[in-house]
């Protein structure tokens, strides 16, 4: 990494200090989620504006609650001693840290807060994360998290926040099991940005992998990832992104989208996964450019795990062909094997 300008402020600030950053970034999502009132003025008739409906559902994930049904029985002081465990001292507690960092005046009931928070349409929610950049002006975050080459490694990959056999709306993903029965679901495509030697992440993205209305195919993982690095290359036309995926995203349209948009990328591959060019060379280990070379002392001393006792060895293969469908498409092959 480049060595960090003494004037800059590191992005986890030591002990306490680094306390300060969240109120900074809570603050600028209460901003962002005000704004959204003018695009649905018909929330204004609501007794909880949609800010406040906003943060509350943040203030469910940052408190690490599994539903918002058991954090608001939390403040219940019938229900909070008797099914969540918690005493009316702690109850009172968590609801002075709620409106101390959340500047939440009254609590909005669950029916109110999902009502809401359900009217605001995902593509209206994407300017927030450049707003929670724009607010690390002063932290030193591509100093910390950048590599010694000034680039940032973009990981991206699937996850799913919701799953149910009942339950469903008109945009969940619907997968049809050979008994019959069908399972709905939610699914993103998250975008992070990391660094091997730090210790914390950033996200900058999310693509919902939903079904829109009217629309009977489902949404797939792929298409989401192409939506989410078209706008973020939109947003950070300066920042020099390695897109870092597995092996789903080894195929030929993803790779000519991440040249289109200047990025470049490490996907890993495995074999039989239609890589057959990439994986030639399994059968010829005596090729001249397919060469093991075991690591330097100071290579080996940092790759080395405490618990493992043996060596990372490379196997670098340049200028291989991506598959059969893709023959213009070359890559280098980087295989990792531990002795």
């Amino acid at each position: 990494m480049k060595p960090r300008d003494k004037k800059s402020v590191p992005l986890i600030r030591p002990h306490g200090r680094k306390q300060a950053l969240m109120p900074e970034l809570l603050r600028v999502c209460g901003e962002f989620f005000a704004q959204l009132e003018k695009a649905y003025p018909q929330a204004v008739q609501s007794q909880y504006s949609l800010r406040d409906c906003a943060l509350l559902f943040m203030a469910t994930f940052l408190f690490k609650f599994p539903s918002l049904n058991q954090f608001l029985a939390v403040f219940d002081p019938d229900e909070a001693p008797h099914s969540m465990g918690w005493s009316k001292q702690q109850s009172g507690r968590l609801r002075q840290n709620l409106q101390k960092l959340f500047d939440l005046p009254t609590i909005p009931t669950d029916k109110t807060a999902r009502v809401r928070v359900d009217e605001v349409k995902t593509e209206d929610l994407h300017g927030l994360f450049p707003a929670l950049l724009g607010s690390l002006g002063e932290f030193s975050w591509r100093q910390d998290l950048q590599t010694a080459t000034g680039e940032l490694l973009l990981v991206i990959d699937g996850t799913q926040s919701f799953s149910s056999k009942q339950i469903h709306c008109d945009h969940c993903r619907i997968t049809k099991h050979r008994d019959g029965t069908r399972t709905y679901s939610h699914q993103a495509v998250v975008a992070a940005v990391v660094q091997p030697t730090a210790s914390t992440s950033l996200p900058i993205g999310v693509e919902p992998v939903s079904r829109p209305d009217g629309v009977r195919k489902n949404d797939s993982e792929m298409a989401a990832a192409k939506r989410l690095l078209r706008r973020l290359r939109e947003q950070h036309p300066d920042l020099n992104f390695v897109v870092v995926a597995d092996a789903l995203y080894a195929k030929g349209p993803m790779i000519r989208l991440c040249q289109q948009l200047c990025m470049s990328y490490l996907i890993r591959v495995k074999p039989g996964q239609g890589q057959s060019g990439l994986f030639a060379y399994a059968a010829r280990r005596g090729h001249a450019e397919a060469r093991w070379h075991a690591p330097s002392r100071q290579e080996a001393a940092a790759e080395r795990h405490y618990r493992d006792r043996g060596t990372l060895h490379y196997r670098v293969l340049p200028r291989q062909r991506l598959n059969g469908s893709h023959e213009d498409l070359y890559g280098t092959v980087l295989q990792c094997e531990r002795r």
